[in-house]
């Protein structure tokens, strides 16, 4: 069985009994500066435990008593970085009863500075996350989406900024970086990001002219690039439009900035030619009477406006195989669908009025006449059904 050397653990525990010889000598010449650290210690989480009751307990109850939210919610966001930047302060100003080395207590300062760093930091975007909501309820009470989308992009590059200049604050004034440095490399960095982005880039500052210029709404009705529909939804990154038939198109918003858009809902009216014929077998006092009825047909149109647009009703034309009647008509609306009602209920209408006069609709006809000579006579083949 080996043997225990007895220097060798004698050897090992030298450095710890030197380490612990160094600890009483420590304690034993800081034993007042001890006593008042943990009384500073104690009296400043009380104190921080008493201003912690006081906002839950009377700040809180005062804030429920107002018509807004907001204050109860700013109250809730301070309470928790308010109670640990006051904590902490108060550990800071014990430590100096303890009268620690230069460096020692220039690293307690770099925490302590740290800790208030982040406590404001914390503080100000918890601020922020509530003035978001506040402004987005607003904003979802009114119809229009681009405030929405205003606010979906200010406030989070707002709280972006502000992490950026606590983080820059803490490396240069704690950490001791170079923040020249860092931000030349972080512009380089950017710029290879930037140039890797530059598509999502361009959508985003497509969603900004969007923003700025509003040339259309939630539920408008647009043509675009040829495609025709109802703006169903506007993002960061694209528009949503959905056509007529159904079909939902994704259109970048780089590309909306740029291109030329009708917004057919922003339309005062909506203009609508009819254009139908008689047979030539309509004489002229049928005509006229055809004109009366288009005539009352359009004017007693719940969208027509007879003071600002009257309908413009007239004999056209003689074509090929009708005479024509042309009515244009204004709709006072903006709505595509309302529209499509309207012509709809006016074309039964005149199908229906039509047919009670006896006024008869043209359709393309083509009359021929034969004549026959000597050498070809026209010959008229009868035939009889096989019985």
């Amino acid at each position: 069985m080996p043997t225990v050397n007895n220097s060798y653990f004698a050897n090992v525990l030298a450095p710890l009994k030197s380490l612990w010889e160094a600890a009483k000598a420590w304690f034993s010449a800081h034993e007042i500066g001890l006593l008042y650290f943990v009384i500073g210690v104690m009296v400043s989480v009380a104190v921080s435990i008493l201003l912690s009751w006081i906002i839950r307990s009377i700040v809180k109850k005062l804030v429920l008593k107002t018509e807004t939210d907001v204050d109860d919610k700013m109250v809730d966001a301070l309470h928790k970085p308010l109670f640990t930047l006051l904590l902490a302060s108060g550990i800071i100003m014990s430590l100096q009863m303890l009268k620690l080395e230069a460096k020692s207590f220039a690293l307690m300062s770099n925490i302590y500075s740290l800790i208030v760093a982040l406590c404001i930091t914390i503080a100000l975007v918890r601020v922020l996350n509530v003035l978001r909501d506040f402004f987005m309820a607003l904003a979802k009470k009114s119809e229009n989406v681009y405030d929405d989308l205003l606010i979906g992009l200010i406030f989070p590059a707002v709280k972006t900024v502000v992490w950026i200049i606590s983080v820059l604050f803490i490396a240069e004034n704690i950490f001791k970086f170079n923040v020249t440095a860092l931000l030349a490399g972080a512009g380089v960095a950017a710029m290879a990001v930037a140039f890797a982005a530059q598509n999502t880039i361009a959508n985003i500052f497509g969603a900004l002219s969007l923003i700025t210029d509003r040339p259309f709404l939630i539920g408008d009705t647009i043509v675009v690039n040829g495609k025709r529909g109802s703006v169903r939804e506007i993002g960061l990154r694209s528009t949503k439009v959905r056509s007529l038939d159904g079909t939902i198109w994704s259109i970048p918003n780089k590309e909306m900035s740029e291109a030329t858009i009708e917004n057919v809902s922003k339309r005062p009216n909506i203009k609508q030619v009819f254009d139908f014929g008689l047979v030539y077998s309509t004489t002229p006092e049928q005509m006229k009477q055809a004109l009366e009825i288009v005539k009352n047909i359009f004017e007693n149109c719940p969208l027509t406006n007879m003071e600002l647009n009257p309908p413009l009703i007239s004999f056209e034309a003689l074509r090929d195989s009708s005479m024509n009647i042309q009515a244009v008509q204004w709709f006072q609306t903006g709505n595509y669908m309302e529209f499509i009602k309207a012509r709809e209920e006016i074309n039964f209408e005149i199908i229906k009025r039509f047919g009670e006069a006896g006024l008869e609709f043209a359709y393309p006809s083509q009359t021929l006449y034969l004549a026959a000579d000597e050498n070809h006579p026209v010959k008229v083949i009868q035939c009889q059904e096989n019985k």
